[in-house]
């Protein structure tokens, strides 16, 4: 009797064993395939989360121009369709050059003339304290006050900053070269920042 019990021992744990993976195999593959779809679900979110705010913010990679120059000229021409400026600036003492400038739709456009204000009569006003600050608009550390482009005028004197950006400049190494002694065209340039420094 003891000797049957002895090789009834590992039948009965083969039994047990079998019974646990028959039972509970599958609610154990049901939890790991749920974290599994867990997982998965999450990803698709972050993506989709990722994709909704692309979507938002559509604007250059944005926003990071960088800076090429500084310049002050006179305005000689504004594109209202095409939402661009044509500067007249110094190249030397004695000799001129103009440029067209594309005004981002995010520029900065900024006067360093006051704005005429008036009274409820119609009288010419002399701002006060809190109306000054009023003026600056949202960007307070920028000099002068808040403008917009619909502002830029023939005759203007105007401080500009001209800008590129990555995707600018490696679409330009792939243009080919001018030929010796051709003139490289004259290409339009970006411009995100305007200071108005007078008026005509």
């Amino acid at each position: 009797m003891g000797k049957m019990i002895h090789h009834l021992k590992p039948v009965a744990l083969i039994v047990c064993f079998g019974f646990l993976i028959t039972f509970c195999g599958p609610t154990f593959g049901q939890q790991t395939e749920g974290k599994n779809q867990t997982s998965k679900e999450k990803e698709l979110e972050n993506k989709d989360s990722a994709t909704t705010k692309a979507k938002e913010s559509p604007k250059t990679a944005a926003n990071h121009y960088i800076r090429q120059a500084i310049l002050t000229g006179k305005v000689t021409d504004v594109n209202d369709e095409k939402h661009c400026i044509v500067l007249e600036f110094a190249v030397t003492p004695k000799n001129k050059a103009q440029a067209t400038f594309i005004v981002t739709e995010d520029a900065k456009i900024r006067t360093r003339v006051l704005p005429t204000l008036f009274d409820d009569k119609g009288n010419l006003k002399k701002p006060t304290p809190k109306e000054l600050l009023e003026l600056k608009g949202k960007d307070k550390n920028l000099p002068g006050y808040e403008s917009e482009f619909a502002n830029l005028k023939r005759g203007q004197v105007l401080l500009v900053h001209q800008v590129t950006t990555k995707e600018k400049i490696l679409a330009d190494r792939q243009k080919p070269r001018p030929k010796p002694g051709e003139k490289p065209k004259m290409e339009d340039l970006l411009s995100s920042y305007i200071e108005i420094i007078s008026e005509n």
